[in-house]
């Protein structure tokens, strides 16, 4: 049985003070078995929570920890949340917002790519 291939993927996060959401970059996030996730934001912490939980390893994630492991393919949401320091549109002064992942307010579906989902999908 042939094992799936790691690839090191970035994910880059900032929230969109117009729109008042949370952006990825790349817009769609196909992951799958093997995966070695990064993310990333300029604006502040980041603090992440995946689901389904047992699809990765381990299953949330904050500015400094390690990379998040894809444990199998699987159609998901990634809750994302953190504190992103944005200047505001308005007087230029640096506005501090806080988004609570565990909310499910800023959600991105993440696409289980060419493979397909192998389980444990919603």
């Amino acid at each position: 049985m042939a094992t799936a291939k790691e690839n090191n993927v970035q994910v880059r996060m900032n929230y969109k003070e117009v729109d008042g959401e949370v952006e990825f970059t790349p817009k769609k996030v196909h992951l799958k078995q093997g995966d070695v996730v990064e993310f990333l934001c300029d604006q502040g912490a980041l603090n992440l929570i995946f689901d389904p939980a047992d699809a990765y390893h381990p299953h949330t994630f904050r500015t400094g920890d390690p990379p998040v492991q894809v444990k199998k393919s699987a159609k998901g949401t990634i809750w994302c949340g953190g504190t992103f320091h944005i200047n505001a549109a308005y007087g230029g002064q640096t506005q501090t917002i806080t988004i609570d992942p565990k909310k499910k307010r800023y959600g991105s579906t993440n696409d289980p790519g060419p493979l397909g989902d192998t389980g444990g999908g919603q």
